[in-house]
């Protein structure tokens, strides 16, 4: 009875590997990731939100063309988002966290972006229902216009990195970082900027210089001391 069990554990984890990542090189193995879309079909591309100069240079939508396993992954996920209600995705990523106890984080959507006000009230629901096993969810958006026509209240365990505008932070692609400004050092395992309320903006290169070298080794900061 007892192997029968750790078996059918087993079989589930297996299951929910084809459609939540547990982390990567550059996020971190801490982290499970999961999109509610893929770039192809980006919400913010389609409406204009997006604050890249030209959309065909989102670093999710050249790992698409790049890797055809990686978009039809990304498919397989939407699907789920679209299909399995919030108690069914929550208890799933509770199972993920039993089999794997050092995961911290959600991080939700490397690709594609919150689709309507019912997609933050799921969020709402995973960050609050997830907070006691001690995950916190964080996510980026570029739907200013959900935010700025709507009284938006947010659990206290999630962080919404507004692209190009505030919500939690504004994560700001430019070409120029200014002078001690918070930045991006393209390495998620010695920063939790985007993980933390700071109502600050994070300033991030575009992808054809993200290959300038940053300055920064870490960027895990001491949230008391910023103001």
């Amino acid at each position: 009875m007892k192997r029968e069990y750790f078996k059918s554990i087993d079989k589930r984890f297996k299951y929910l590997g084809n459609i939540f990542k547990l982390g990567n090189k550059k996020i971190g193995i801490n982290t499970i990731i999961f999109n509610m879309s893929d770039a192809k079909h980006c919400i913010s591309k389609k409406l204009g939100l997006c604050q890249l100069k030209n959309v065909n240079d989102c670093y999710a939508l050249l790992s698409e063309k790049l890797y055809s396993n990686v978009y039809e992954y990304r498919l397989r996920q939407k699907e789920y988002w679209l299909k399995a209600n919030k108690e069914v995705i929550l208890q799933d990523i509770i199972h993920l966290k039993h089999v794997r106890p050092f995961i911290k984080y959600l991080r939700i959507n490397e690709s594609g972006d919150i689709n309507n006000l019912k997609d933050i009230q799921v969020l709402n629901y995973l960050a609050n229902n997830l907070k006691q096993y001690g995950v916190l969810v964080y996510t980026y958006t570029a739907r200013s216009d959900i935010f700025k026509d709507n009284n938006i209240v947010l659990s206290d365990n999630l962080v919404i990195n507004g692209s190009g505008f505030m919500v939690h932070n504004n994560y700001s692609v430019s070409d120029s970082i200014p002078d001690n400004s918070l930045t991006c050092i393209g390495d998620c395992n010695k920063c939790n900027l985007c993980k933390t309320r700071l109502n600050r903006t994070i300033y991030c290169l575009p992808l054809n210089r993200r290959n300038t070298p940053i300055k920064l080794k870490t960027n895990m900061v001491n949230t008391k001391t910023l103001t």
